[in-house]
């Protein structure tokens, strides 16, 4: 019995904390919005992946996760961190994976002609 309430309890957690710690639904990301300094970079997306964590413990990051938006793809940095420019404007998908990880996938439309968008991913060990 006590072994399901803490599954269940991590369960709820590892639900919930993206959506707390990120701002956003679809899958823990959050878009900020705001408009870019640099025009020639167009739409951006950028962000950290991590792994998932149950507070207190922080989440680390995921070196080398792959993301890509409809067909554009980076991998993450030694800290995590993304960014993809020149996103046209309109529906996009931004998926990222890692290998030992559960892929995300989430979709958002980009309404301007430039902002940045940080997305923040915290995917699940598999």
């Amino acid at each position: 019995m006590k072994k399901r309430l803490i599954f269940l309890f991590m369960t709820l957690l590892i639900m919930v904390i993206p959506l707390i710690s990120c701002g956003g639904g679809g899958g823990g990301g959050s878009s900020s919005g705001e408009t870019i300094n640099n025009p020639a970079e167009g739409n951006i997306v950028k962000g950290y992946v991590k792994i998932a964590a149950i507070p207190p413990a922080t989440p680390t990051p995921i070196a080398g996760a792959n993301v890509s938006i409809n067909g554009k793809t980076t991998t993450a940095n030694s800290s995590g961190y993304y960014k993809i420019t020149n996103i046209a404007k309109g529906t996009w998908t931004l998926t990222v994976s890692a290998t030992g990880y559960a892929t995300d996938t989430s979709s958002w439309v980009f309404v301007g002609p430039t902002t940045v968008h940080e997305v923040n991913k915290y995917l699940q060990k598999l």
